[in-house]
Parts: C-alpha cells; structure tokens; sequence
C-alpha cells in the first residue's frame, strides 16, 4: 500500500476516540493557555496549567493526575498563546487526525486508544523519574510523545508510504521519520536536556515495542526484523498468559467481566472489509489465527 499525502489533507472520515482526543487537547490547551495568565495576573495564585502539567513537584504534593493529564495542555506557565504555540499545537493535532485515524482503522478503537495513553504516561512517567537523578525540575507538558509513537507506528503500518516534504520534495516517509527523531535526539543532546530526551525517546521506544509486540508488526529496516521476531514472541507469550478462558468458543471475551464483546460473524464481516482496504498484510497474526479457528470450524459442520 502507498500512502502520499497528494491524495488529501485528511481522511474522510474521523473515528470518534480521534474527534474527542482533539478536542480534549485543544479545549483543555487554549483554556489553560488562557486562564493560566489571568488567574495569576488577578489572584496572584497558580493556574490551571501548574495543576494540569506534570513534574516532580507535582507528583511529590500528591497530584497523581498529572501522568494522565499533561499531554492534554500544550505550553508553557506564563507564555500564552503565540504563533510558534499555535503552529505546535496544529500539527500535533494534524498528525493525530490523519496518522491516528489511519492506524484506529487498521487496529480498533480500544486498542488505540489503550497505546495512546500508554506512550503518554510512560514517557512522562520515566522523565519524571529521571528528573531528580539529573538534578532537573522540569515542567512536562504537550501530546509530543504520543505524536512520536503515533509517527513510528504509523510507519510500520506503512512500510512503503511516501509524503512531501514541505508539500513540494517527495520521500519515504520511513526516512523522514528517521530524520524527525534523529533531529529530536541531536538537538536535546547538544543541550544537555535529558529529560526532554528521555520524554521523547520513551515515547518513540513505546510506538516501536508496542506495534511489535502487541500488532506484531515489523519495522521497515530489514535489519531489524530478526529482533521484531523475538520482540513479537514474548508479546504472544504475555498475551497468551492474560489471555481469558473460552479458548476454542470463536469468541472474544473482556478480561474484567468475562463476557463476550465480540462473535464470529462480526469478526470475519471486519476482518474482510480490512482485507479489502487494506490487503492480507495489513492483519495481525492475532487476527489470522482466529480467522483459521473460525474457517476449520466452520468447514467441520
């Protein structure tokens, strides 16, 4: 499958978790933005930003929101809103909207869902932690480490997409994003920043291990493919420990309630109109196992 961005802007249509997740982000930033500055002008007291940022201070006083919260508001205490905040801002949503749609419609809603807040709280997780090691106290706001495994993911999904840079110079999008991370890792680097590079690193580390082992997807490198194997058979292993009873019933089942969420027919009717949009590639080895159960089940009948 070739993916360029000459064929849209955006996908035609927007799941629901992705419409919520923007307008999350958006409404909790520019109100933040906008409070911040005005609660501590009038009242001289912290503002909502403070409370909704994650740090080592924040997670010292008990704030124990802060991991879930933080990559909802973009900015910085005191700044406002500006063009550079703007410009971030919009293309974080962007790369949400048309890269997250994307892999939401190759993976489900659920799982999306789950490895968006895991790449965001474990990457302010560990450069939080890192912070007093490193004699730092940073204040860690903004989706930038989601955005990063939602870029990584998506690539793997995409392994021979193309995109324009600048809208003008064609590349393979598995270069640009080797470009954007190296970038990102330089520049934190030449400065000493080691949390900002630990908070991005981590959250490219998550999109990689994550579509591995639990899509079992493969990166674009060939170099790496014996280690996604490896990455990929301790997934099935730990999938298959949580995995709930009921093997053999052609049903999916919720490990809290044990109850069925999912039947054969609907299973097959997704994973077919997945076949036609995306070709057999595009299925985890989740997907086609089930698929061979349900088919040598059915043909014993």
């Amino acid at each position: 499958m070739t993916y360029t961005s000459q064929a849209s802007l955006g996908p035609e249509f927007t799941p629901k978790i992705i419409k919520n997740l923007i307008m999350m982000t958006c409404i909790a930033s520019i109100g933040s933005a906008l409070l911040d500055i005005f609660i501590t002008a009038v009242f001289n007291i912290p503002g909502p930003l403070s409370y909704l940022s994650l740090s080592w201070f924040g997670l010292n006083k008990l704030f124990l929101w802060q991991p879930l919260t933080y990559f909802f508001v973009y900015g910085v205490t005191g700044y406002g809103i500006g063009l550079s905040w703007l410009l971030g801002l919009a293309i974080n949503m962007y790369i949400l909207w048309v890269m997250g749609t994307n892999i939401l419609e190759r993976v489900g809603e659920r799982p999306f869902l789950r490895f968006y807040l895991i790449s965001g709280v474990l990457s302010g997780l560990v450069a939080t932690f890192m912070m007093p090691i490193t004699g730092s106290n940073v204040i860690l706001t903004g989706a930038a480490p989601c955005i990063l495994a939602i870029l990584v993911s998506w690539v793997m999904l995409n392994p021979n997409s193309s995109l324009l840079l600048f809208f003008v110079l064609p590349i393979k999008s598995r270069w640009l994003v080797v470009g954007v991370i190296s970038a990102i890792f330089l520049i934190n680097l030449s400065t000493f920043d080691f949390i900002h590079l630990f908070f991005y690193m981590t959250g490219v580390a998550t999109g990689y291990i994550y579509s591995v082992a639990a899509w079992n997807l493969r990166s674009p490198f060939p170099s790496t493919h014996e280690f996604d194997r490896t990455l990929a058979a301790y997934g099935d292993r730990i999938y298959s420990f949580f995995k709930s009873p009921g093997k053999g019933s052609g049903k999916i089942f919720d490990i809290k309630t044990g109850k069925s969420i999912d039947d054969e027919n609907r299973f097959m009717d997704r994973m077919l109109e997945k076949i036609s949009k995306y070709g057999k590639d595009s299925l985890t080895w989740r997907e086609k196992l089930r698929m061979n159960r349900i088919s040598k089940k059915r043909n014993k009948r």
